[in-house]
């Protein structure tokens, strides 16, 4: 069941991201990814302080 999730969420035309209660990224789909220009991999396991970073 949790494969057909993953491969609905993959699939859908807009960003979508899943944080857990740490407020990690725990998926972000390619949409997503492209939206910040990111790659998948670079956002799972990271906060938005770490993602965004302000210098």
């Amino acid at each position: 069941m949790q494969n057909i999730f993953k491969m609905l969420l993959e699939n859908i035309d807009f960003p979508v991201w899943i944080k857990d209660l740490n407020l990690k990224f725990i998926f972000a789909n390619e949409k997503y990814a492209k939206f910040i220009n990111k790659n998948k991999e670079e956002i799972v396991g990271l906060k938005n302080e770490d993602l965004f970073k302000c210098q």
